[in-house]
């Protein structure tokens, strides 16, 4: 038999038939496996050891083969290999270019064509330290660059790294993060056309990987860890220069997810307690109130590490949950 009725949807899961061992079902034990194949690279296995077993697997990706191989472990592990069955899906395009090194746990800005990209962490690096250089990607041309400036040292001698890194019009905000396992303090902006540093007010922000967001000429930073007993976020005024304090009560939620939608924050899921949160709340900035809305999560979730927002619709990527 041959693997039959595969299909990829745009999101990448791969599916199919079970495989027609029609003749030799009541020869038991039977595993089949299924060895799948991403992009030329050897990735995954997935068995079962019932005959009309279908399956599928996760793959993400444009090109996938997929062979089965039928197992009668009680006659001497006969053995037989499908023919394999390629897919491409046309609908995800895998660009043929690299970073200039391992790189993890960047900060980053979009200002116009041009992703900002600053504070890696690599194994280039000595010790995991934090690269202060600058990186540029150009989404047109599809290239890396490095720029001619870095980011400054805290206090004249360590690494920043878990920053916010905030665009606003031709600037990036440099808001938070750690350096030697101290909080950071200090706000930098990052001038994009003269590759310049300025060092602003001084605000301990509450650590690392905080969500910030520029809004109606404010940026809100809100801490994913905390240790209140309501999450102190911050408002800072970027024409005048100085920072504010507001409350949102989620009971010391942390690792949530945010996002911002024209004058809204959404605050999404979270971890307090013992107990993963699936509720959505949403502060309005004008009206500086929190509700919770009549809709949720699927499940309880926190430690999402992408949130998109693209037009009105919020696109939560991964995540931990019970």
């Amino acid at each position: 038999p041959d693997i039959t009725g595969i299909t990829i949807t745009p999101d990448g899961v791969v599916r199919w038939d079970p495989l027609d061992i029609s003749g030799i079902e009541n020869y038991s034990p039977i595993t089949i496996t299924y060895e799948i194949t991403i992009n030329g690279i050897y990735k995954k296995t997935t068995t079962s050891n019932s005959y009309n077993a279908s399956s599928y697997i996760q793959v993400g990706t444009n090109t996938v083969s997929i062979r089965a191989k039928v197992q009668l472990t009680q006659y001497n592990d006969y053995t037989y290999d499908t023919t394999e069955y390629v897919y491409t899906n046309s609908s995800i395009e895998v660009l043929d270019i690299k970073l200039p090194y391992l790189m993890g746990g960047m900060p980053y800005a979009v200002i116009g064509d041009t992703m900002y990209l600053m504070g890696a962490r690599g194994p280039e690096f000595s010790n995991y330290q934090t690269s202060m250089d600058i990186y540029t990607f150009d989404f047109v041309t599809k290239t890396f660059n490095t720029l001619d400036a870095t980011v400054p040292l805290y206090n004249g001698y360590g690494n920043r790294n878990s920053f916010s890194a905030v665009p606003v019009n031709t600037d990036i905000y440099i808001m938070g993060g750690t350096s030697n396992s101290v909080t950071v303090n200090d706000t930098l902006k990052f001038d994009t056309i003269s590759h310049t540093f300025t060092t602003l007010l001084k605000k301990n922000l509450g650590g690392a990987y905080n969500y910030a967001y520029y809004i109606n000429g404010y940026i809100y930073v809100i801490p994913t860890v905390f240790y209140d007993d309501l999450v102190t976020a911050y408002k800072y005024d970027v024409l005048n220069n100085t920072y504010t304090t507001f409350n949102l009560e989620l009971l010391k939620h942390h690792n949530m997810g945010v996002a911002a939608v024209d004058n809204d924050l959404y605050i999404m899921g979270g971890y307090a307690s013992s107990t993963y949160y699936a509720h959505i709340k949403k502060y309005d900035t004008v009206a500086e109130t929190l509700t919770t809305l009549p809709y949720s999560l699927k499940l309880g979730t926190s430690e999402m590490p992408n949130v998109v927002v693209r037009g009105s619709d919020i696109y939560l990527f991964g995540g931990t949950t019970y």
